[in-house]
């Protein structure tokens, strides 16, 4: 589903896309797999980005972005200053949160959605924040400290509107 969004965008040109959360890499995995299959070459029309907080398996992440792109070289951060100092705020067609929503403390929410969140800093104007959550954890998956908290598609809409309100409140 993922890949078949993403086509659709690269009808315009190149994306760059940040994979916010990326782990293990299994999304450039996943594209670059169904590319071999499917023959899409979606891959070539994608700068893709990683982006995981905790580098545990930063490794990992690295090998599967060398897999697809023969190197991992500026595709692969745990700092969002380093990240900023290779590419410009408002420069990322696409960032992705692929099952890494339930992951983030809701405290943090607030910091990393708002106008002037991490989020929005590094979306170009007029782009796409696409999250992809399972309703149903699997095995292995992370909590934020206290718990799984996860969210059907009403539930984001209606917390995205009410950040919108509180900053708007807020000025």
């Amino acid at each position: 589903q993922v890949s078949a969004e993403l086509l659709k965008l690269t009808t315009t040109g190149k994306l760059r896309i940040l994979d916010y959360g990326a782990g293990q890499g299994r999304l450039i995995s996943n594209i670059f797999d169904l590319e071999l299959v499917a023959h899409a070459k979606l891959i070539d029309k994608l700068d893709y980005i990683a982006y995981d907080k905790f580098p545990t398996d930063k490794e990992l992440c690295e090998n599967s972005i060398k897999r697809a792109y023969g190197n991992h070289d500026k595709k692969y951060f745990n700092d969002i200053s380093k990240l900023l100092s290779v590419y410009d705020k408002k420069s990322f067609n696409v960032v992705i949160m692929c099952n890494v929503f339930h992951e983030i403390d809701p405290k943090d929410w607030l910091k990393l959605f708002s106008a002037d969140g991490i989020i929005p800093s590094l979306l170009a104007d007029n782009v796409l924040l696409l999250l992809v959550e399972d309703h149903q954890m699997p095995i292995g998956e992370k909590a934020y400290q206290k718990g799984f908290l996860v969210l059907d598609t009403p539930q984001l809409k209606a917390l995205f509107k009410k950040l919108a309100e509180f900053e708007v409140s807020l000025k």
